[in-house]
């Protein structure tokens, strides 16, 4: 998923190329939602949860024995983090999202998603198992709750949160 205000397929696009070089077989679709910078950002993250829950059950259903692998960037990352590990918070402005429920990794859509990673993460939360660079002991602008830490953990064969410690979303810095 693309950061606030960036074009399809935002930085992802490269992401994919790369992950898909040399592979026989991949394909790529973006998970679509409305968040330039005059979006309201909450609207835009439940919209994006929802749609992207939409996006991958149908995926998987065409494609029964397909691997999956979910990314975003920032706004993106926060709304991957909301699909795996469940999503309620307060954020920019005050705004306040309705809380969603984790997807549990042993799910038939679970066993199908094989990585997650996010990158630039709003709610990157410091010293989790699943972090990785400089910024891994740094808390992003939005740090996570214990429950919603506890389902993402679940995941932390197949999780990756990159941050670097220079990155003012992800790490303050």
């Amino acid at each position: 998923l693309k950061g606030n205000n960036e074009p399809y397929p935002g930085r992802q696009g490269k992401l994919v190329n790369a992950v898909c070089d040399g592979l026989p077989s991949c394909d790529y679709e973006d998970i679509l939602f409305y968040n330039p910078v005059e979006a309201p950002y909450c609207q835009s993250v439940e919209q994006g949860v929802a749609d992207g829950i939409a996006q991958l059950n149908a995926y998987a259903a065409r494609c029964p024995n397909t691997k999956l692998v979910i990314s975003g960037y920032s706004q993106g990352a926060q709304v991957v983090g909301d699909i795996i590990g469940g999503g309620n918070g307060t954020f920019f402005q005050g705004c306040t999202t309705t809380p969603t429920p984790a997807l549990d990794v042993n799910s038939a859509l679970g066993k199908q998603i094989v990585a997650v990673t996010v990158f630039g993460n709003t709610r990157h939360t410091a010293n989790q198992p699943y972090n990785q660079f400089s910024g891994a002991p740094d808390n992003g602008i939005f740090p996570r709750p214990d429950y919603q830490l506890a389902n993402l953990a679940t995941w932390t064969s197949k999780f990756h949160d990159y941050c670097v410690a220079e990155d003012p979303i992800c790490a303050g810095g």
